[in-house]
């Protein structure tokens, strides 16, 4: 889960990823498995 992000990169939980070590993002619409059809 995205925390945060500041100049330099983004926060994922706790931890800092920098924007030149990001290569692919895919965002997923999460549902829990009670609401699937």
């Amino acid at each position: 889960m995205i925390r945060g992000y500041d100049e330099l990169g983004i926060y994922i939980g706790d931890q800092k990823v920098h924007y030149d070590e990001i290569r692919n993002v895919e965002v997923y619409n999460w549902k829990k498995w009670s609401e699937l059809k």
